[in-house]
């Protein structure tokens, strides 16, 4: 018959096993999807950011990844297990004299992603994973945004 002292180390042994499977099989695998289709007349960059993102510090955001958009392009991004509030950055020109005034920031709310009031609106985190967004952004979008 077990000892409790070793039923009890067992059972610590199975939960950090279990715990370091998780822990490594989760954040790598992808968890949801935010798609960016520019149906605008001119190239838009692309900024992906969320808490827990492994990527760089951009002005005061961490961003997950960045691409450019052409015209009648879709550019979309994995977020990670684990990633918390994304945000989605839309900028016309990086090299721009007024950037970063000129950009718009999409939020999650209410399972859909929105223009952020001021660029100040806290974003939603997916309550699961297997989700997909879509964010369409017109030509009149770019003319009042950007």
């Amino acid at each position: 018959m077990p000892t409790l002292k070793k039923t009890n180390k067992l059972k610590l042994h199975a939960l950090l096993a279990a715990s370091f499977t998780l822990l490594a099989a989760g954040p790598a695998s992808a968890c949801y999807t935010v798609k960016f289709k520019n149906e605008s007349k001119k190239d838009v960059r692309v900024l992906w950011e969320a808490g827990g993102c492994a990527g760089v510090r951009y002005w005061e955001s961490l961003v997950c990844d960045g691409k450019t958009a052409k015209p009648g392009q879709t550019v979309s991004y994995n977020f990670k297990w684990g990633t918390t509030g994304p945000r989605l950055v839309a900028y016309a020109d990086l090299n721009a004299v007024d950037f970063p005034n000129k950009k718009v920031d999409f939020v999650l709310r209410h399972n859909k992603f929105s223009p952020a009031k001021n660029g100040k609106n806290g974003s939603d985190t997916p309550p699961s994973c297997g989700r997909s967004y879509s964010i369409s952004f017109s030509e009149d979008d770019r003319k009042k945004y950007l």
